[in-house]
């Protein structure tokens, strides 16, 4: 699938990605970070081709690299790859996570973002966790990456593993509700309700433009057992991963410790 316009200055790209036997949708976002001048920034880029290269290069100058929280950014290598001279980003924790990767730039929460048409908002976690959020405003679109899910697989196990263990969507994520009490949650919430929010662009799932306000004011709930419900979800991931062939076992347990790292 190509880019797709959801705004001004603003695009999407889908791939179908797995994880345990359950497929969905991983979206990479295109942003031009001035309206009309060209520059733009691949936000949790998703595997590279040269179609999608050459989309973008009809679109403007890929000058911004940026994996944007501690789990996107297994393509990335690929893109610095192509685009030797392009500005790479990255959250607290992935420089240590990824030493493989020369970050030119480290969003925190105390940043200033560097781009005139987006502000920025980064969620930090004392535990390995810290993501960040974009809100462009030609397209009054916020960008968020895994806080919210829409996934929705068709398959009867995919269906059953998203609705047991809470990531059908739309929903807020299950496993943001067991990490960010000792964060800086509540700030990041008050700071994205306050934007003029048309839209929400998530990484897994599909555009959200009906309910984002209660997602967001309903991100972390009460959730007494999350810690044993996800528990019981790495449980389950393992036992799935390991019944079926050679391949798929060693494929379902790599993905699951990269994950979960």
């Amino acid at each position: 699938m190509s880019f797709e316009s959801i705004g001004p200055g603003i695009w999407r790209h889908t791939q179908m990605n797995s994880m345990v036997g359950v497929h969905f949708k991983q979206v990479a976002t295109l942003i031009e970070v001035k309206q009309g001048s060209g520059e733009l920034l691949l936000h949790s880029p998703t595997e590279f081709s040269s179609e999608l290269k050459q989309e973008i290069a009809e679109k403007g100058e890929l000058k911004w690299l940026f994996a944007p929280n501690t789990f996107h950014h297994m393509f990335v290598q690929q893109w610095v790859k192509e685009y030797p001279g392009a500005t790479l980003v990255g959250v607290p924790k992935l420089e240590e996570k990824r030493e493989d990767l020369s970050f030119d730039l480290i969003i925190d929460k105390d940043s200033v973002s560097p781009w005139a048409d987006l502000d920025v908002t980064v969620l930090e976690c004392k535990r390995l966790l810290s993501e960040c959020y974009l809100f462009h405003h030609p397209s009054q679109t916020l960008v968020a990456v895994d806080l919210m899910l829409n996934i929705r697989p068709e398959d009867r196990w995919g269906k059953w593993f998203s609705k047991t263990f809470g990531s059908w969507g739309p929903r807020s994520s299950i496993l943001y509700r067991s990490l960010t009490p000792n964060s800086n949650m509540k700030d990041v919430k008050e700071k994205l309700l306050n934007y003029p929010i048309k839209q929400i662009s998530i990484c897994h799932g599909d555009l959200i433009q009906e309910g984002w306000k209660d997602l967001l004011e309903n991100t972390v709930p009460p959730f007494k057992t999350s810690q044993s419900r996800n528990l019981l979800t790495t449980a389950s991931a393992v036992i799935y991963a390991m019944t079926g062939s050679l391949v798929s076992k060693v494929r379902g347990l790599v993905k699951l410790v990269n994950y979960k790292k």
